[in-house]
C-alpha cells in the first residue's frame, strides 16, 4: 500500500474514534461511530451537531443524563420534577359557564337555529 493510502486509512479510523466521543458525550455513541465510519472526518462534524439527550417536558431544555442512563429528577433549567408525566393543559372555561344567565343565552340560540331551519323543533 502507498503512503497515501496508509494515512487515509489512519484518518478514517481516527475519524470514527473521534465522532464516536463525540457521540458518546451527547448519549448519541452509536449514531457518532456510524457518522465517523462513513463520512470519515465530514463524520466528525455532524457527529458533533448530534444531540440525543432527553428533553425537559416543561421547558424544552435538553437533560444531562447520569452515568448509570437515567435522567435526572430536577431540571437543571426550570427545576421542574422530572419524575412525573406532564400534567394536560388546563381546558380553557367557555364563555357561557361564566354567565350567569347561560341556560336563557342557550334558549335563544336555539329558537334562533329553529327559525333559520337549520333544527327541528320537538
Amino acid at each position: 500500500m502507498s503512503d497515501f493510502a496508509v494515512s487515509i486509512l489512519i484518518s478514517w479510523i481516527l475519524s470514527a474514534i473521534t465522532a464516536a466521543y463525540l457521540g458518546c458525550k451527547r448519549s448519541a455513541l452509536g449514531d457518532g461511530l456510524c457518522l465517523g465510519v462513513l463520512f470519515g472526518p465530514f463524520g466528525v462534524i455532524a457527529a458533533g451537531l448530534l444531540d440525543g439527550r432527553p428533553n425537559c417536558a416543561r421547558c424544552g431544555g435538553r437533560q444531562n443524563v447520569k452515568p448509570n442512563g437515567q435522567r435526572y429528577e430536577v431540571c437543571e433549567h426550570c427545576g421542574c420534577d422530572n419524575t412525573q408525566p406532564p400534567s394536560p393543559p388546563k381546558r380553557p372555561t367557555p364563555a357561557l359557564e361564566n354567565d350567569p344567565d347561560w341556560e336563557h343565552s342557550l334558549d335563544s340560540a336555539k329558537r334562533q337555529l329553529e327559525q333559520a331551519g337549520l333544527i327541528g323543533s320537538k
